[in-house]
């Protein structure tokens, strides 16, 4: 069986890589990959970068270089619930983006077949909730999107209704889980573009901005500390559901396909 994970960040994978062990990275350009042979199973972990442009040429690349049997993405989130702490793993069950595409709207919502179904036992198990995860180009405040949420806890990321799309459109069955990595009352008040490169985080692009903005220093360091906490609960999730046998990983893949509602 041949998994596919999707991450954006290294600090989004990298205490998961730890946990599990045994990685070999396989490839620099166009996107870091690493993998790992398991009995039945063969395991690619991807890099992909932040955003759209980011997302949709890695999976491009990944259905050239190896089709995947299943796609699981995982990653940081922005929390829009209030019952959702720092820290918490949700399983998105509905992707939404109403604020990207042409026009400004897309106009469909796409449900995930395997939150209520083959993961529901997994997900109590590891305390996993189900969510809709709204995606878009830059982080917004949190205000302006809370109320196009619906029934279910809400979270916000980058990439998540780009990769539900298409998962769907290609057909491979995907589970996706967000960390929250800041809660409904923390903002990102910086532009993402002004520390990262081709949907990277770099260093010196970080280090000048708080040469030149100072008082954004103690944002970066809760931040830093959330997603350190955000990283091992998505590590503690991920590396339990790559240990489950390939037979019964089959089994969950083949209730995973989403559709639109």
């Amino acid at each position: 069986m041949n998994i596919t994970l999707l991450a954006a960040l290294p600090d989004e994978y990298r205490c998961f890589k730890r946990l599990t062990g045994g990685w070999r990275l396989v490839c620099r350009r166009p996107f870091r990959e690493f993998a790992r042979t398991d009995p039945a199973k063969q395991l690619h972990l991807v890099e992909t970068g932040m955003g759209q442009k980011r997302i949709t040429a890695a999976l491009n690349w990944i259905m050239q270089e190896a089709p995947p049997d299943m796609l699981c993405s995982f990653g940081f989130a922005g929390g829009l619930s209030r019952e959702l702490r720092v820290g918490q793993v949700v399983c998105g069950a509905r992707f939404s983006a109403p604020h990207a595409g042409r026009d400004g709207v897309f106009p469909e919502t796409i449900a995930a077949g395997g939150c209520a179904e083959a993961l529901a036992d997994f997900c109590h198990t590891h305390g996993v909730m189900p969510a809709e995860i709204v995606t878009d180009e830059q982080p917004r405040e949190k205000c302006s999107v809370m109320p196009g949420c619906g029934d279910l806890a809400c979270v916000m990321d980058m990439e998540s209704w780009f990769i539900a799309r298409f998962a769907q459109q290609e057909g491979i069955p995907l589970i996706c889980f967000r960390a929250v990595s800041d809660g409904l009352g923390d903002e990102i008040t910086f532009d993402l573009d002004e520390i990262t490169t081709e949907g990277r985080v770099t260093i010196a692009k970080v280090v000048r901005l708080l040469a030149k903005h100072p008082r954004l220093l103690p944002e970066f360091y809760a931040l830093w500390k959330n997603s350190t906490r955000a990283a091992r609960e998505l590590a503690r999730v991920v590396s339990g559901l790559v240990d489950i046998p390939s037979f019964r990983l089959e089994r969950m893949a083949s209730q995973c396909r989403g559709g639109r509602e």
